[in-house]
């Protein structure tokens, strides 16, 4: 049977036709969502004559190019050309055919500047001589053809990402660091505003540097919706080219103790604000009501050279900021005049491009808002490059470890404002699986891979950029989509697979790796394809381990010492029970309560998870005897003696969570819950200053030292200052 152009699109666009589950299933994708998810890419593909004149067009811009979209090479390489394409008329009469034979090329460099040179070019293909020492970058490459030229985007990268080794000068680099909340963080040497912040990020390095620690990660800091603050999900965003301005700490602000509006408001007593402070779980919208008025106040209050400075920043040749700022001052405008904060796309129709002429108007109009918006940015910035200070201060090698996020949300500022470089009418997601049976729906906005890749992967090395700036250490949430993202399209359809060009955007990772001197973690769990594993340690992208999913088929955890060197490994994860949580059940409570499993369920879950203790228990090296009756308490030594055995791991890092650090139940999220659950909401018991004195903390941070050893905390091995 000849292929169909539908099929022939699916498969130049890497859209399943088909795919395996997890579990071995395998799944049959019906038309309907192949030709939704090749809209959603902008290729009209509605019927098959619409396929077929789509083909056809595609095919007829392949005959006219002379080049191929992309060329890559290593650094040290000179940039090789495919075999040249005969033309008619070059020389001979038409319908004969004549090769280029010496060209003009010229490379416009991503960072600035131009090179030109000559290029020997025919049907046995060509160099490009005189650029053997091309800067790593993504580059615009141009040949000029007797009166045509062709064009390329040029990828020079480096063989790996910026590795642990590099990062620590390469000495002993089996090192480990803490994961915590950054919102749930608490400090005792300033005023609370209820949730934390940058500021809390650096003291919270400074009191466990000293412990062994050599990385502190925190859960992603992108923007999110001030006027929406209700909408707390850090993986979630609005952006991820700016920060959380909700994490700003108002009295380190320079201009704080000069402003007595500030003060006042910031310094008031009171019950409520009393109880804003003490709360377990985090009130966001009554956070916001005392914040944002103290960071008002703070504007208002800048002399006019900062002033100026703001707004130079606004109208630099970069529209990004100028971009969020508005999309900010929007988003406050209409909730205030809708009475709610609704979405982008519930906007006047004039308002939902930031290229429209309204919002230009709406700009110019409202200035003070966009300038406060983009002056809370550059808050959020300074104080995050002093907290990565603080880390490199206190020692910690890789200094602050932060966390990408897979997608945007589709409402949000980055879609808003650039909606070329994302797919519409797809939300990325999972297939379902025993985790999630109806699969799973992130209402994100995946990039449409052929825009993206037009642009130079202008859209996504801005991405990196920004969250390596101030970090030595970046985890890539849910790298597998590097290989395959799994696209749902809104009416309802099953959702496929979308291959993804994973050499192309390792090597976008590995020049922002090197540019920023920033170790990368890629999240590789779930349904890891074929031979990503490898490909990721080829590249120097650790891999990720947690515990609780290395198990061999008689439900035994795995021996730490057999996990690969090229890893961060971890117990568990925000999406999973704490070490404390998971003796108790504590999970298995909230899912009965919020009845996403019934009580049978529930109860057969308790004896599984009784039997699971005692394989913790031999985990940890402890007689399993001492599960004990269901109910019981853990073993006193359980967590440290846990953590010891990670330890022992080859792994080159392990993180270890403060949650398990201070014996706490609760978990951060409850996958497949929104509001019965206070996911992201929860606030340790525990000051910052106070962890290092703690019983439980220092208990896991000598099991692991006997094990990572500490004899690696000298100024050589400090992250170098990076360029703020």
């Amino acid at each position: 049977m000849s292929e169909t152009s539908i099929d022939s699109l699916a498969k130049r666009f890497g859209v399943a036709r088909s795919y395996h589950g997890i579990d071995g299933r395998l799944h049959t994708v019906p038309d309907e969502t192949i030709r939704a998810v090749l809209a959603a890419m902008g290729l009209d593909a509605g019927t098959d004559a619409d396929a077929a004149d789509t083909l056809a067009a595609l095919r007829a811009e392949d005959q006219r190019r002379h080049l191929p979209r992309v060329i890559r090479v290593r650094k040290g390489e000179v940039p090789a050309l495919p075999p040249a394409r005969h033309r008619p008329g070059d020389g001979q009469a038409a319908g004969g055919t004549s090769p280029d034979r010496n060209l003009a090329w010229h490379i416009r460099l991503d960072r600035g500047g131009d090179l030109a040179g000559d290029a020997r070019w025919d049907e046995d293909g060509g160099m490009l001589k005189g650029c053997d020492g091309l800067p790593v970058g993504c580059h615009r490459l141009t040949l000029d053809m007797s009166g045509a030229s062709a064009e390329s985007v040029l990828i020079v990268a480096p063989r790996t990402a910026w590795q642990v080794s590099d990062a620590v000068g390469g000495r002993d680099y089996r090192l480990w660091g803490v994961s915590a909340p950054l919102y749930g963080l608490r400090s005792a040497a300033r005023p609370d505003g209820g949730i934390g912040t940058y500021s809390d990020w650096g003291r919270l390095a400074e009191a466990v540097a000293p412990m062994g620690a050599d990385f502190i990660g925190v859960n992603p800091v992108h923007a999110l919706f001030p006027a929406d603050p209700a909408r707390c999900s850090p993986y979630s965003p609005s952006s991820r080219l700016f920060h959380n301005i909700m994490h700003i700490a108002p009295d380190q602000v320079p201009a704080f103790r000069d402003c007595e509006v500030a003060c006042d408001l910031w310094n008031e007593a009171g019950p409520q604000v009393e109880h804003l402070r003490q709360a377990s779980t985090i009130d966001y919208g009554a956070v916001a009501g005392r914040l944002y008025p103290v960071l008002n106040a703070l504007y208002d209050a800048i002399g006019d050279g900062e002033r100026a400075a703001v707004r130079r920043l606004l109208g630099a040749p970069d529209p990004a900021l100028a971009d969020h700022a508005a999309f900010d001052a929007l988003h406050e405008h209409f909730a205030m005049r809708l009475r709610s904060p609704a979405s982008w796309r519930d906007w006047p129709q004039a308002y939902r491009r930031a290229s429209g002429e309204e919002v230009r108007e709406f700009a110019e109009a409202r200035s003070d808002r966009v300038e406060f918006f983009a002056y809370l940015q550059g808050l959020a910035n300074g104080q995050l490059a002093d907290a990565a200070a603080a880390a490199r201060r206190s020692g910690a090698a890789l200094g602050l470890y932060a966390d990408l996020a897979v997608g945007v949300a589709r409402d949000g500022a980055d879609v808003w404002a650039r909606p070329q470089d994302y797919a519409d009418g797809v939300s990325l997601g999972a297939p379902p699986d025993s985790f999630a049976p109806s699969g799973q729906n992130w209402q994100l906005a995946p990039f449409n891979p052929g825009a993206v890749r037009a642009a130079a992967y202008g859209p996504m090395r801005a991405m990196l950029q920004t969250v390596m700036r101030h970090a030595g250490l970046v985890r890539i949430d849910h790298i597998l989509g590097f290989a395959r993202s799994f696209w749902i399209p809104d009416d309802g359809l099953p959702g496929t697979y979308v291959a993804q060009r994973l050499d192309e955007l390792l090597d976008i990772v590995a020049i922002e790796s090197r540019q920023a001197r920033c170790v990368v973690i890629g999240e590789d769990l779930g349904n890891v394809p074929d031979g990503l594993r490898d490909t990721l340690r080829d590249r120097a992208i650790l891999g990720t381990r947690v515990a609780w999913f290395e198990r061999g088929g008689d439900g035994h955890f795995h021996k730490p010492r057999h996990y690969p060197e090229a890893v961060c490994a971890a117990l568990s994860s925000h999406d999973l029970p704490t070490l404390r949580g998971y003796w108790h059940g504590t999970d298995i409570a909230w899912q009965e309560k919020l009845r996403l499993i019934d009580t049978q369920a529930a109860t057969a879950a308790r004896a599984g998870r009784q039997a699971d203790k005692a394989k913790l228990l031999e985990f940890a090296g402890i007689d399993p005897g001492s599960a004990g009756e269901p109910g019981a308490e853990p073993p006193g030594q359980l967590a440290a003696a846990a953590y010891g055995k990670l330890a022992e791991a080859p792994a080159w890092l392990v993180s270890v969570q403060i949650e398990d650090m201070l014996g706490r139940s609760e978990q951060a999220n409850l996958p497949g819950t929104t509001d019965g659950h206070p996911n992201w909401r929860r606030r340790l018991p525990v000051a910052v200053e106070a962890i290092a004195a703690n019983a439980g903390a220092m208990a896991i941070a000598e099991a692991v030292n006997a094990h990572r050893g500490p004899g690696r905390r000298s100024g050589e091995n400090r992250q170098p200052d990076k360029a703020t």
